[in-house]
């Protein structure tokens, strides 16, 4: 429907008027004052206002009723024409320019003001503009006196006007003024050349433009001073060449610069208004209007109908009848003009004593008489604002702005805001138009309609232009520009997606949606609707909002949220909102978090992400991307929880995965795990999956998926898995579920030695052992080492151990032991590894039949040095002290078979077992370690306590006995027999020695010895001296002491 800016409706018929001429016009709530040519102004009284509705054909308009409340002569006994009709509803007073002539009455029933003086040669008169809105914006504000500026022929004079009387507040020079209006401190004053802007509280002047230019043309054709005010800080004044030439419109602003583009119009206009932003002017006899944000021509309206010829004639007649009455009594109008001067000085002077401050009156000249109007053939038409804003409802605007839910559109519901709607959708009027055809109200259509057209005609530019001051103003509802500005903003943002202005549509959505008032449930309708369940919109752009949809939605089983030219733009928009994370507290936010993962997991996100990038670039931009939208743009707990959905139903199982873990979903976190390290999903990302599944179970609280979990992962990965039950472990430090009771180890351990798996069991067993220090398991860790080694000999073609004791075997004295050549020699093979293994834990107990006695004993942190004196290693702990009888049986079984293969095991376990004699003999013999084997002899005093040194003696014999029946050679025999009979010779018999020893052995050998056994007689002999010497002398001593304690004892019985 087409929407001009205003509806003109005919107010009061011509026969209303009942023939007289309208010369003014003004209102204030029900009440239509008229003043006419004919000197009266008349009072009519609103019974119904104007009433405007929408029907299928049209607006329906119909037009207020008014009735006659009074007909009020401004003078008593002469006709004026009356000029202007200024209402001050603050103190309930109207004053009447008449003549040249400023008369007071009461409001409303304008009725004449008894009291008041009359103020002379007034030619125009105003209030001030900032106490006109102060009124309106609250009608019932007190107030006792109100200012008003009148224009004269000499000065600029403000009268303080109460409801008792008039004052002369100030008077500005200023000669000529005809017109002018004020705002503030500032008067734009209009004379018959030039408009001035006048400062009256620092009296100054600003010169501003000429009223005319050009020749004198005669007072006929000079163009009278037009004024008004525009705006908040704006004035408005017309300049031209004479009349019936063009003229137009400057705008200035308070400093009397230009501000705005120039009006222009066709003729001098005889009247203006302004109803921003727009300004009405008759020019000629038509009345038109012009914007003034564009200073374009929005609506020429149509010229006054010509009456028929006799009702023409009759006018004129009675025209010219009256200016002949009215020059017949003109000098009969001076001499009472002088007689209501005089009285008027009367009055004034009974009103107050004061004459500086009393309104004083100035002599009537002949000029200040208006001049005759000059009889027409057409009726003059004027155009005027009136006080009152009256306020209509317009039912179309309703329609709208009521807000209805897209879902369910075919569901009619009262709109939520219907109440509010009501409030202020409502079209104003205080515009009229009069001539000889009656008054007119111009009911201005709401500024949303005109608004609404530039966006259909694509006038963006001078939309933008108006939305700038779209709100302004003190009069102004908030609640309904705000309704209004987002109705508008939606209709550009449906333009310019319906017209595939992709850039424009996106800076709407990005970096200006601060200064729009969108909501982002509308961009997830038309892009995404599927996410919402409820969209409420105003009712006028449904139909265009549907259309938008529609055309950018995706194509049937295409597998794309939206239309592949729109994907790029909605992935941006997206992206900008989402850039930072510390913005989780938006409204919507959530919304653009499911829409952007929505958009990723489309088909076409793939090829529009790579686009621009080469060839080489093997990254999967989609992965990159979804990854990033998880780490850092997922924050709200609903993006998180509709996004997760999308990620599952469109199997993106490892960006899954994270959302579950940020929401603390942990068995469905190790259940994606799982999955992926077992190979059923194809995942790249997941890197170093094993140890981030043990640190996720470390973190659960829930102990069964924690074991469940962690026994899979022992299984297959072992280090990683075993981990998840180890407490000591510094990275297992924090872990909610402890495995720390027996029972819960047992559990554990039973379940681990049922996998078969061997790699997983000796895992665990090393983390038991050498981590928690669990020593009970000691047994079954060395019998799993026995275990792989049998395994390695028996897989291996090459008997490795054979050449390495033949190498042993080979050496010559001094050599090392056995254990440490097999130290440096073990390498990365895995046999020598678990051999040396083997040898240390074995290697730590006691030996003989009182081992089982002092088991306890050594629990107590008693170390044995063991028969390598290997003592620090694994944290120095006594394994062998764990190890039972049964243990070592089991490990002899398992060895006997590759006896040659293990010696030096079951020396140590022959050891353990109290076979003492038999394991000097394997180490003599078999292994040539003698060194290990005197070293064996010397230590059993650290095994067995209480016969130690009878049992040394009996090995150091035995021992000395193998060593002269070895077969390596005289060299290696001396050498080792010299070494114990010299370092050792204190545990053997000199007879049994000097028996033992081959009869050609040269008596050098024996040097050593035989020094040693007589150095040991002599300190024994020299022990036994001194012990007798020191007895003898403890026997003098206490002697000596008896002897005096007797001597005391008889002294003191004498006394």
């Amino acid at each position: 429907m087409e929407t001009p800016p205003y509806l003109k409706v005919q107010t009061l018929a011509p026969d209303v008027l009942e023939g007289a001429t309208i010369t003014c016009i003004e209102a204030w709530e029900n009440s239509l004052y008229l003043g006419t040519s004919a000197g009266e102004v008349l009072h009519f009284f609103c019974v119904q206002d104007i009433q405007v509705s929408s029907t299928e054909k049209g607006r329906d308009i119909v037009p207020p009723q008014y009735i006659i409340a009074s007909r009020q002569k401004v003078h008593a006994t002469r006709t004026r024409a009356v000029d202007k009709i200024v209402v001050l509803p603050q103190i309930s007073r109207a004053l009447v320019l008449s003549n040249s002539t400023v008369s007071v009455f009461s409001v409303p029933e304008f009725a004449p003001a008894s009291g008041f003086g009359k103020v002379r040669d007034v030619l125009d008169l105003c209030v001030d503009q900032n106490i006109t809105t102060a009124l309106l914006k609250n009608p019932l504000a007190a107030t006792t006196s109100v200012h008003v500026t009148t224009f004269t022929k000499n000065t600029i004079r403000i009268i303080n006007v109460s409801a008792n009387g008039l004052k002369l507040v100030k008077d500005v020079s200023y000669a000529e003024a005809l017109t002018g209006v004020r705002r503030g401190r500032l008067c734009l004053v209009g004379n018959a050349k030039t408009y001035d802007l006048v400062d009256v509280e620092r009296v100054r002047k600003v010169p501003l433009f000429e009223v005319w230019s050009g020749a004198d043309s005669g007072a006929d054709l000079k163009p009278q001073p037009v004024t008004a005010l525009v705006g908040d800080s704006e004035f408005l004044v017309a300049c031209g060449t004479q009349k019936g030439d063009p003229a137009m419109g400057m705008i200035i602003n308070s400093d009397g610069d230009i501000s705005r583009g120039t009006i222009a119009w066709n003729d001098y206009p005889t009247s203006v208004v302004v109803d921003y932003p727009l300004v009405g002017a008759v020019v000629g006899q038509k009345v038109c209007f012009h914007n003034v944000v564009n200073q374009a021509e929005v609506l020429i309206g149509d010229g006054v109908e010509r009456d028929d010829a006799k009702e023409e004639e009759k006018k004129e007649g009675k025209e010219e009848s009256q200016e002949e009455e009215d020059s017949s009594d003109k000098k009969e109008d001076n001499k009472e003009e002088n007689e209501d001067k005089k009285e008027e000085e009367d009055s004034g002077d009974k009103k107050d004593t004061d004459n500086k401050d009393t309104v004083s009156t100035s002599v009537t000249s002949s000029s200040a008489t208006p001049e005759p109007s000059t009889p027409s053939s057409t009726t003059k038409v004027t155009i005027s604002k009136v006080l009152k804003q009256f306020e209509i409802p317009f039912p179309e605007m309703i329609d709208k702005l009521s807000l209805v839910d897209v879902y369910s559109k075919d569901k009619k519901e009262e709109s939520p805001n219907a109440s509010n709607l009501a409030a202020w959708c409502k079209t104003s009027s205080n515009i009229f138009t009069y001539s000889g055809n009656g008054v007119f109200t111009y009911i201005s259509t709401p500024r949303l309609f005109h608004l609404e057209t530039l966006v259909e005609q694509q006038k963006l530019g001078e939309l933008y232009t108006e939305l700038e001051s779209f709100g302004d103003g003190d009069s102004v509802n908030p609640e309904a520009a705000k309704c209004q500005k987002e109705y508008l903003q939606l209709l550009v943002c449906l333009s310019h997606l319906s017209h595939d202005r992709q850039a424009d549509f996106k800076q709407i959505w990005t970096n200006s949606f601060h200064e729009y008032l969108l909501d982002l449930k509308i961009l997830m309708y038309i892009f995404h609707p599927a996410i919402l369940d409820k969209l409420e919109v105003p009712n006028g752009v449904v139909t265009a909002l549907e259309v938008s949809k529609s055309l950018v939605a995706p194509g049937d089983g295409s597998g794309d949220a939206v239309a592949r030219d729109w994907w790029q733009t909605c992935y941006d928009i997206c992206r900008y909102h989402l850039r930072d994370s510390n913005t989780g507290d938006f409204q919507g936010r959530w919304m653009l978090e499911v829409f952007s993962c929505q958009l990723l997991v489309s088909k076409c996100a793939s090829d529009l992400l790579k686009e621009g990038k080469s060839s080489d670039d093997s990254s999967d931009a989609v992965t990159d991307a979804i990854m990033h939208l998880v780490e850092h743009q997922l924050v709200t707990d609903k993006g998180i929880s509709e996004s997760a959905k999308i990620l599952r139903e469109h199997k993106k199982w490892y960006p899954l995965s994270l959302l579950d873990l940020r929401v603390n979903k942990i068995a469905s976190v190790c259940e994606i795990w799982q999955s992926i390290l077992a190979g059923d999903i194809d995942e790249p990302l997941f890197t170093n999956g094993p140890k981030r599944l043990s640190a996720l179970l470390k973190t659960c609280s829930d102990k069964e998926l924690v074991r469940a979990y962690g026994l899979w992962l022992v299984d297959k990965f072992p280090q990683e898995g075993v981990a998840i039950f180890v407490d000591q472990d510094s990275s297992n430090s924090g872990s909610k579920i402890k495995f720390n009771s027996k029972e819960d180890k047992d559990k554990i351990s039973t379940a681990i030695k049922a996998m078969q798996n061997q790699v997983a069991w000796k895992s665990y067993l090393q983390q038991m052992l050498f981590v928690e220090g669990e020593v009970s398991m000691v047994g079954e860790y060395v019998g799993l080492l026995i275990d792989e080694c049998i395994s390695e000999i028996k897989d291996s073609k090459v008997d490795e151990t054979s050449d390495l004791n033949s190498a042993y075997k080979a050496l010559n004295p001094p050599k090392r032991s056995y254990f440490e050549y097999l130290k440096s020699n073990k390498g990365s093979d895995a046999v020598l590894t678990n051999r040396v293994d083997i040898i240390r834990m074995i290697d730590r107990g006691l030996c003989g039949k009182k081992r089982e006695k002092e088991e306890t004993t050594f629990k107590k942190d008693k170390k044995s040095g063991g028969v390598f004196g290997d003592t620090k290693w694994h944290f120095d702990v006594n394994w062998s002290a764990s190890l039972t009888l049964e243990d070592y049986l089991s490990f002899q079984e398992k060895l006997i078979p590759y006896q040659n293969q293990f010696l030096m095991e079951l020396v140590i376990i022959y050891g353990q077992l109290g076979d003492h004699q038999r394991c000097i003999d394997m180490l003599v013999h078999d292994l040539t370690d003698y060194q290990t084997a005197i070293d064996y002899c010397a230590n059993v005093d650290t095994l067995e306590e209480g016969t130690a040194e009878t049992l040394k003696r009996s090995l150091f014999a035995h021992l000395f006995k193998q060593l002269l029946k070895n077969t390596s050679g005289q060299e290696t025999q001396v050498y080792y027999c010299r070494h114990v009979m010299e370092k050792y010779g204190n545990h053997l018999e000199t007879k049994f020695v000097l028996n033992s020893v081959p009869s050609d052995w040269p008596i050098e050998i024996l040097n050593g010895y035989l020094k040693n056994v007589l150095r040991q007689l002599t300190n024994d002999k020299n022990k036994s001296l001194m012990m007798k010497s020191l007895t003898r002398s403890e026997n003098v001593s206490m002697t000596n002491q008896l002897t005096t304690l007797t001597r005391i004892d008889a002294e003191v019985r004498r006394e």
